[in-house]
């Protein structure tokens, strides 16, 4: 189960500049989980991770700074030209994120039965 009969979950979504980070605070500080897909994003592809091998194993160490991060620049300048590229790596990351999300919200439901969760998650539109 992914939450309980009195946890309240909360999708928190918008562009770039519309106050997500800013409302997603304010509920932080009045007692709410939030949980940000974007820094999900970054920590599923940090180097060494299955979504970092499956990344690099298709678009090349070409893509990848010193530290062997993910330089998302050089990534960025590959998938934004070509959708079925785009569409590739959005298969190897949301999965994981939305992994991660689940069990996130799980942890918030075992502390606390009336836990208020929100899912910040930025719109690609």
């Amino acid at each position: 189960m992914i939450s309980s009969p009195a946890m309240i979950l909360i999708g928190l979504t918008g562009g770039v500049a519309t106050g997500k980070s800013t409302v997603a605070r304010m509920f932080q500080q009045c007692g709410a989980v939030v949980i940000d897909a974007d820094a999900l994003a970054k920590a599923v592809v940090q180097p060494g991770k299955a979504a970092w091998q499956d990344i690099v194993r298709r678009f090349g160490k070409s893509i990848l700074n010193p530290d062997r991060t993910i330089n998302r620049q050089a990534l960025g300048a590959i998938v934004f030209r070509h959708p079925a590229k785009r569409r590739m790596l959005e298969r190897l990351v949301h999965p994981r994120v939305a992994r991660e999300q689940r069990r996130l919200t799980r942890e918030a439901a075992r502390k606390d039965r009336d836990a208020v969760v929100i899912n910040d998650v930025p719109s690609t539109v």
